[in-house]
């Protein structure tokens, strides 16, 4: 855990992570970690990239990546 103070509140990176999957002709690589807002909310950031084989010739091994954010609300 990495505590960062910030304007007088505590900014807490909850859990970084690293995910490798792969199924049949699909590979994704996850790269990011969960900053917890409050205790409910969290946001999720990070580098994705993901590898597919199609069989189609012209569209054959194609490697998509990127940045992303995202929300959690936990109940």
């Amino acid at each position: 855990m990495v505590d960062i103070d910030l304007m007088s509140s505590v900014a807490v990176i909850k859990d970084l992570f690293v995910v490798v999957e792969s199924v049949l002709l699909q590979s994704q690589v996850k790269l990011g970690g969960i900053y917890e807002v409050i205790e409910n909310n969290e946001i999720e950031f990070g580098i994705k990239g993901d590898y597919q084989t199609t069989g189609i010739e012209d569209y054959d091994n194609i490697l998509n990546y990127g940045v992303y954010v995202g929300y959690n609300y936990k109940f």
